[in-house]
């Protein structure tokens, strides 16, 4: 078969094919076949060769690795240029340096053709065909040569632009099928849900989850898995690659295509064994400098992740925290506009009341109903504990009023609570502040979960307002603050309540004492030079019903000889405000 009718055959057998894999072994193995030669297809990658494809095999194992230079100045500037070389025998070829020479006849060559590949005036690869013995090579062997080179590159690349529209083709697809999926979406942990499994499905992997990061811990909110088992809950995250912290502080993707070959630490090392990874993709989320969470791809057998699959993951891991963001600023104004309805209700509630122990029951009630608790209680403080005088308890919840909570908080929640800070455990029986007396003294109380914020005078803590409930509750931060809020509306309104009694009762007395001697009251703001006066007071004096309360026209009915000392008393009032009383008595003269 001639060279030409051999390259009809080529073509036509080539043609049906579109992976570059095929379309390498097949020209390779064709014209080693045609040639009686080996024949390899390399591809320069920095300063080395990488043999892609090898025909026949076992001469030059695919994947072998040289570097550059040892093929000769000649040999590597005619690559360069675009220009085809062959040596006939390299035993005697001048061109050829003894490093190449050494090259060639350990590769049993002894005569070579180099036809190369150029891209962009760029050199990418070399297509070679080795002889055992040394060969005369005709022009119609190297034009042939040229030709099935030039044509199995321009097929490679046909097939990988085919191959790159598919699997953009593809990755579009399942984005659009995510976010199908996802948009109507609020809740974060279904979004979570649902993005971790079509991820993992998508990318046929054994885990896909996702953790938050708290201090040295990562918090595994979510995770897809098919064949390991759940990671859900809070693990060690410097088990699990924490020697990287430069990468993680930079936000890089952290990726291992073998976990049993990279170089961990022992603590790592035994948590990825225990994990079932084998190999990982993991995507970090860092936010001013500080590493917040983070996605885990995980397959439990050693893996070479694509540039394509890297990729799409981190996409998708900053969509997810686009949407979870989106998610979070919704519900956060949601329950910011829950929280002003619900204290504009609370308000109006408290305003009528007059009594501080309706003022106390009212606020614990609302709190307690819209929080959905078992108890919300409003205690006084005293060296004896904590003394809780009204209380809102949910149908089933034993109620706590009227005797001595005699709970004591360890150190580390007192101190936090005698600062001014609003305490908050989300599980008593797993909180580590807590200690067994204190779990046993909850758990004989029924409560699982509790918040409290305190109120201070002159120093010293004299009262407390706290939820509580059956079961563990991860408190939210808009629901402390909340608390702290009605804490805070709630001591205002009951010291309010309590003074606005203290007056009514003086007034009381007053009014009392009045009646008993025939008196009538006055008041006089001195910085305002204001006055008002009672009935009977106009009555004392003699002033008709119309005359206004004026101290210009109280003064001439002072007597004339205890005018001066009247008048000496209010610029001692005017100028000595802090005294709390002044006495004194004068005569006044009726009209």
């Amino acid at each position: 078969m001639s060279e030409w009718q051999f390259l009809v055959t080529l073509n036509s057998r080539l043609r049906p094919l579109t992976k570059p894999v095929e379309i390498q072994e097949l020209a390779v193995r064709l014209l080693g076949a045609h040639l009686h030669a080996r024949v390899t297809c390399a591809y320069a990658e920095g300063d080395e060769f990488v043999i892609r494809r090898s025909c026949p095999d076992g001469v030059v194992p695919c994947g072998d690795r040289d570097p550059v230079v040892r093929c000769g100045r000649a040999i590597v500037d005619a690559c360069r240029r675009g220009e085809t070389l062959a040596v006939n025998d390299v035993r005697t070829d001048p061109r050829l340096t003894d490093a190449a020479r050494d090259l060639f006849l350990a590769q049993d060559t002894a005569a070579v053709v180099t036809a190369p590949l150029l891209k962009d005036k760029r050199w990418v690869g070399t297509f070679g065909v080795h002889s055992a013995t040394p060969r005369t090579w005709t022009p119609d062997q190297i034009s042939l040569i040229e030709v099935l080179a030039e044509q199995t590159w321009a097929a490679e690349e046909r097939s990988n632009a085919e191959e790159a529209l598919a699997r953009t083709a593809d990755r579009q697809a399942f984005l659009r099928r995510l976010s199908d999926t996802v948009g109507p979406l609020a809740a974060p942990a279904r979004i979570l849900q649902d993005t971790c499994r079509l991820l993992g499905e998508h990318l046929r992997v054994n885990r896909v989850a996702y953790g938050e990061i708290d201090g040295n811990d990562c918090v595994i909110v979510n995770d897809y898995v098919n064949g390991l088992p759940s990671l859900a809950g809070r693990i060690r995250w410097a088990g699990l690659g924490g020697s990287r912290a430069a990468d993680i502080l930079k936000g890089a993707t952290l990726s291992v295509n073998d976990t049993s070959t990279e170089p961990h630490t022992p603590e790592e090392r035994v948590a990825l064994q225990a994990a079932g990874i084998g190999a990982y993709i993991c995507p970090l989320l860092v936010k001013d400098g500080r590493f917040i969470g983070a996605f885990g791809i995980h397959s439990r057998s050693p893996r070479s992740w694509t540039r394509d699959e890297i990729t799409l993951v981190e996409e998708v891991a900053d969509r997810t925290w686009g949407t979870l963001e989106r998610r979070k600023a919704e519900a956060e104004l949601l329950a910011n506009e829950e929280r002003l309805a619900f204290l504009l209700r609370f308000n109006d509630a408290l305003r009528p009341l007059l009594d501080a122990g309706d003022v106390q029951q009212t606020a614990a009630r609302l709190l307690g109903e819209h929080l959905g608790v078992a108890r919300v209680g409003y205690a006084e403080v005293d060296d004896l504990g904590y003394t809780i005088r009204h209380e809102y308890t949910r149908d089933g919840a034993a109620p706590l009023a009227g005797s001595i909570a005699g709970v004591t908080v360890v150190s580390e929640l007192r101190d936090a609570l005698r600062r001014g800070e609003t305490i908050a455990v989300a599980d008593v029986e797993a909180d580590q502040r807590l200690g067994d007396g204190e779990r046993a003294s909850f758990r004989s109380r029924q409560i699982g979960a509790f918040v409290a914020a305190a109120r201070f005078r002159d120093g010293r803590m004299i009262a407390a307002f706290g939820a509580n409930d059956a079961t563990p509750r991860a408190w939210t931060a808009p629901e402390l603050e909340l608390v702290r809020d009605v804490a805070e509306r709630t001591w205002d309104a009951v010291e309010r309540s309590r003074a606005e009694a203290a007056i009514f009762q003086g007034e009381q007395r007053l009014r009392l004492a009045l009646d008993a001697s025939g008196g009538g009251s006055w008041t006089w703001t001195a910085a305002t030079n204001q006055a008002d006066w009672d009935e009977r007071f106009r009555t004392l004096y003699g002033f008709p019903p119309d005359q206004p309360p004026d101290p210009e026209g109280w003064l001439p009915r002072v007597h004339e000889e205890d005018r001066p000392r009247v008048l000496a008393l209010l610029d001692e009032i005017r100028t000595s405000p802090a005294k709390e009383s002044w006495q004194h008595t004068f005569r006044i003269v009726r009209p």
